[in-house]
């Protein structure tokens, strides 16, 4: 601050000799006339003392600058005498000293004092521990929303994946059910999706892991969960499962049952009822529930499928075959079970076309199992068409050479 203060003082010095000038001959004039006639700084400006005399003699007037004038110049330059948020700066017309506002500093903005800092208030130890408390809670509840889920999801992906490999599909599932998250309940409704879909239900290896999805989805019916794809899931599952245990049949007539309380214009509801009372042997009941599903939904694939072939069975094959035409239609019975109910169906029909047509289809489906060769095989054979029941039979054979055996028979007899 004192070497600011000399190097001001050092600057003001001879522009203060150079503004005293005028002053001093305004001085030695006043001596030289003691009477006061001449006036100070007539010799000095001719024309402004002839526009003292006359004013129109005077020119063009400067109009008078605004702002705050100093007159004194020590004053205005004295860094004492400038308030606090402002600063000296000089006129560039006339050399004097101004004092402008300057922004005095935030109150809230952080100062590089170190003293300063000092005077920040410190968190109290009761503070802290709260704050350490809120950090740990908001990392749980990361990991409950988004690595807990997207783990339990990755683990049902793979579990599904994996549906060919009981064991594998088994552990998978425990993964998936140890694991809870927000996912829970839809990650346990693909698995049930799963194990209905591919028919795993009905055998005994796949048994552990269907019962432990039918838990967790009757739990959810348990805790009073109104979603109707859950009761028919259970259901679904129970009537599949009772392949192996036939005590899941009263817990899927008890499921569908309040399916059918909670959704009782929801077709799914009394076809999957239906398909219950026909694996209790309970038809004429099985039979009004599907043709009440039928009903309500004219295009419900599943309900027409699953009314066609108590028909069929009860020996109302007419009425029967033309449901199952309908279902056909509606419903997607690409996978092995549905595939070899139809060509049984229309084998029992006598109607080679479509059965071949079907057990292609499984065939195509199923490329490596030497048993639907053989079929096939027979199946051409009857129709009249032996190269083709040939050709098949080679290609059981090379599957499993159990057929090799059948090949000779079709040799001898030739083709026709």
């Amino acid at each position: 601050m004192q070497e600011h203060e000399a190097r001001c003082y050092q600057d003001r010095e001879p522009r203060q000799r150079h503004e005293d000038e005028p002053a001093q001959a305004i001085d030695e004039e006043a001596r030289s006339d003691p009477a006061g006639k001449a006036k100070p700084g007539r010799a000095l400006d001719p024309v402004a003392e002839r526009a003292e005399d006359d004013p129109r003699e005077a020119g063009p007037q400067e109009p008078e600058r605004q702002g705050p004038r100093v007159a004194d110049v020590s004053e205005a330059f004295d860094p004492v005498a400038v308030a606090p948020g402002q600063a000296s700066r000089v006129d560039s017309v006339d050399g004097t000293f101004l004092a402008q506002e300057t922004p005095a500093p935030s109150p809230t903005r952080p100062s590089a004092h170190p003293r300063r800092n000092e005077l920040r208030p410190k968190l109290t130890a009761k503070q802290q521990a709260l704050l350490a408390l809120l950090s740990i809670v908001m990392v749980v509840s990361i990991f409950n929303f988004n690595v807990k889920s997207f783990t339990q999801f990755r683990s049902g992906q793979e579990a599904s994946s994996s549906i060919g490999d009981p064991q594998r599909f088994c552990d998978r599932v425990g993964a998936v059910l140890s694991c809870r998250s927000w996912l829970t309940n839809d990650v346990v409704g693909a698995l049930a999706d799963v194990l209905t879909q591919s028919g795993k239900a009905r055998d005994a290896a796949y048994s552990q892991p269907a019962a432990q999805v039918a838990a967790q989805l009757d739990k959810r019916i348990a805790d009073k969960d109104l979603d109707p794809r859950t009761y028919i899931r259970l259901g679904a599952l129970y009537n599949l499962m009772a392949d192996v245990n036939r005590s899941s049949l009263p817990k899927a007539e008890t499921v569908l049952e309040a399916l059918i309380q909670l959704a009782p214009k929801w077709p799914e509801s009394y076809d999957a009822l239906g398909e219950t009372y026909l694996l209790e042997g309970r038809k004429d009941e099985a039979l009004g529930l599907l043709r009440k599903a039928v009903e309500i939904n004219p295009d419900n694939g599943v309900a027409l499928w699953m009314y066609a072939f108590p028909l069929i069975w009860t020996h109302h094959e007419q009425e029967g075959r033309g449901e199952l035409e309908a279902a056909i239609r509606h419903y997607d019975y690409h996978n092995p079970n549905d595939l070899k109910r139809l060509v049984k169906t229309f084998y029992q029909f006598k109607d080679l076309p479509r059965a071949i047509q079907f057990e292609e289809e499984l065939v195509q489906f199923e490329p490596a199992d030497a048993a639907h060769r053989y079929t096939l095989a027979i199946l051409y054979k009857a129709s009249g068409n032996r190269l083709k029941a040939l050709e098949e039979m080679q290609i059981a054979a090379q599957l499993d050479p159990r057929y090799g055996a059948a090949i000779g028979d079709f040799q001898r007899e030739g083709p026709q």
